[in-house]
C-alpha cells in the first residue's frame, strides 16, 4: 500500500462513525462515478438525483472528505498505474461483505499483459489505428489498467490508441472500474451486467470516450469489419 492509499483509508474511517466502512466505500464509488458521468450523460437530471441522494446521507464535512479521497486517487495514479481501489477493497476486507470476492493482484495482471501483448503492441492495432480490449469479469479493472500500463511503456497514448470494454455483474466493481479507467484517461464502456446470460443493467462511458471522438471511430471500424465479414462469406 502506498502513501496515498493509506491516507485514503485513514480518511474513510473518520467519516460518519455510525456507518460501516463498506457502505462508505460504496457511497464514495457511486458518488464519484455519478459525478464523472453527470456532465456527459444525456440523463443529467436522473444522475443529479443520485448525487443528491448520497449527499443527503452525509454531513457537508464528510462530503468534503470524499473529495479528499478522490484527490488521493488522482495523486497516486499520476505517479504510476496500479489497482488503487482494488487493493484498498482487499486491504480493508470489504470483500467479506460482497460474497468473498477476490481480485487478481496487480503484479499478476501486469505479467499477463506483458505476455499477451508482447513487445510490439502496434501489431495488434486495427486498420483504424487502435486496438480493442475486453474483460468480461473486470472486477476493479486491474487487468485493463495493466494493459494501459504496458501500452504507455511502449510509447503509446491510452487516450487515442485503445478502446476498452469491461463487464461485471457486481455494481460496486463496475463503479470501481469506471472510476479507475476514467482517471487513466482511457476510452471505455463499462457494462454492469451478466456476461454469461447477456443481461445488461446499465452501460457507462468514460469521459475520454466523448472527448476524443471515439463514437465515430468505433462506428467506422464496425462498418469496416462488417464489410470484411461480408466479403469473406462471399
Amino acid at each position: 500500500m502506498n502513501r496515498q492509499q493509506k491516507q485514503f483509508m485513514k480518511i474513510i474511517k473518520t467519516i460518519d462513525y455510525s456507518r460501516q466502512n463498506w457502505e462508505k466505500f460504496y457511497d464514495f464509488c457511486e458518488l464519484t462515478s455519478q459525478s464523472f458521468r453527470v456532465c456527459l450523460s444525456p440523463y443529467h437530471d436522473l444522475v443529479s438525483k443520485d448525487i443528491e441522494r448520497i449527499h443527503k446521507k452525509y454531513k457537508k464535512e464528510d462530503i468534503t472528505k470524499f473529495d479528499k479521497m478522490l484527490d488521493c486517487m488522482i495523486e497516486s495514479l499520476e505517479i504510476s498505474y496500479h489497482d488503487f481501489l482494488g487493493d484498498i477493497f482487499q486491504e480493508m476486507e470489504l470483500h467479506n461483505k460482497y460474497k468473498g470476492q477476490f481480485f487478481t493482484p496487480y503484479p499478476v495482471c501486469k505479467m499477463m499483459s506483458q505476455m499477451t501483448l508482447g513487445t510490439n503492441i502496434k501489431e495488434s492495432f486495427n486498420e483504424s489505428g487502435y486496438f480493442t480490449c475486453n474483460d468480461p469479469a473486470c472486477g476493479a479493472g486491474a487487468t485493463l489498467i495493466a494493459v494501459v500500463d504496458e501500452l504507455v511503456s511502449q510509447g503509446h497514448n491510452p487516450s487515442t490508441d485503445v478502446y476498452m470494454v469491461a463487464q461485471d455483474v457486481d455494481q460496486l466493481a463496475s463503479y470501481m472500474c469506471y472510476i479507475q479507467l476514467s482517471l487513466c484517461g482511457v476510452a471505455a464502456k463499462i457494462v454492469h451486467g451478466n456476461t454469461l446470460s447477456g443481461e445488461i443493467f446499465s452501460e457507462w462511458y468514460t469521459p475520454v470516450y466523448f472527448l476524443n471522438g471515439w463514437y465515430n471511430k468505433i462506428k467506422i471500424q464496425e462498418s469496416k469489419d462488417e464489410t470484411n465479414s461480408d466479403s469473406t462469406c462471399v
